[in-house]
């Protein structure tokens, strides 16, 4: 997996995560924002074709692997 591809992921589980956190502020709105527009630009540069249904396991399977390494490691969120 390419490092473009791997930001693209990083940036939606962020996204994903942002959309969980309750309450409605300004820097919520502000970091979202830029989540969306990172990954527009790297669609731009990222070759590859990606099925939503690929990318939506991916991230499901990255936020579950980083519960079960900050569990670990007894970080609490």
């Amino acid at each position: 997996m390419n490092l473009e591809l791997k930001i693209f992921i990083v940036a939606l589980m962020l996204q994903e995560l942002l959309d969980e956190t309750e309450g409605n502020n300004k820097y919520k709105y502000k970091i979202k924002w830029h989540i969306k527009e990172l990954n527009r630009l790297l669609d731009n540069i990222t070759g590859e074709v990606i099925e939503d249904n690929t990318v939506s396991k991916l991230i499901t399977t990255s936020i579950g692997r980083l519960d079960q390494y900050l569990e670990k490691e007894q970080i609490i969120i």
